[in-house]
């Protein structure tokens, strides 16, 4: 789903080590505890065949990975390279980047994603319809690239449609968007990154509860 793309990438100027040091994330101090619902894990891999952001060493020569950020809803690590990895007392995640070769490296993704937990009822995309019932299937979120990654707030209009009975009835906008409460099977497209680094990100579709809607 694009929209849930652009917020995963909101979010993922958070999991920075650089960001937490700084004082620049909304994580900070929020390793081990849940931060967002038990049916998300949120994973950075630079392994992943085919994807633009793979490779076999970071901009520091250090070995990529997969990192387990947020499994089962719950903060389990920070993305790192080497100065911050030293700063943190924690270990390179392999997650160096440089704008060019003259820059010093800072931290970014690989190839960020969401996939259902564990805890997650996968959904077929083409069921979807028939498991929200009633409620908005968005399209398209305006704004989010104003959301503010050190408190979190934000407010955006959405497009979409609304269904009522699992059928499509009239198209309507401006919605907020809050918590997650089922996930489906199958992960949308993935779109670049734009904050410089190679990575990508991808997402499943997510039904989402406690919408507010205003015309």
């Amino acid at each position: 789903m694009p929209w849930a793309n652009d917020f995963l990438g909101v979010f993922a100027s958070s999991l920075s080590s650089e960001a937490v040091q700084k004082g620049r994330s909304l994580l900070a101090d929020r390793l081990g505890t849940a931060i967002i619902s038990p049916r998300i894990n949120i994973i950075d891999s630079g392994l992943l065949a085919g994807r633009l952001g793979s490779k076999p060493l970071d901009d520091e020569g250090v070995a990529t990975r997969t990192t387990p950020l947020v499994h089962e809803g719950v903060l389990r690590s920070f993305l790192f390279n080497t100065y911050t990895a030293r700063k943190g007392n924690a270990a390179s995640t392999g997650n160096a980047v440089r704008g060019s070769f003259a820059a010093l490296p800072g931290v970014g993704v690989t190839n960020l994603f969401i996939e259902p937990s564990g805890a997650a009822a996968c959904i077929p995309r083409d069921r979807l319809f028939g498991a929200l019932g009633k409620g908005l299937y968005i399209v398209d979120a305006m704004g989010v690239h104003t959301a503010n990654p050190i408190s979190g707030d934000f407010s955006i209009g959405v497009s979409g449609i609304w269904i009522e009975n699992s059928e499509v009835t009239y198209p309507v906008k401006e919605a907020v968007i809050p918590a997650i409460c089922s996930i489906s099977s199958t992960r949308s497209r993935v779109c670049p990154m734009t904050s410089g680094s190679t990575g990508v990100l991808g997402s499943p579709s997510l039904i989402i509860s406690d919408v507010d809607v205003s015309a």
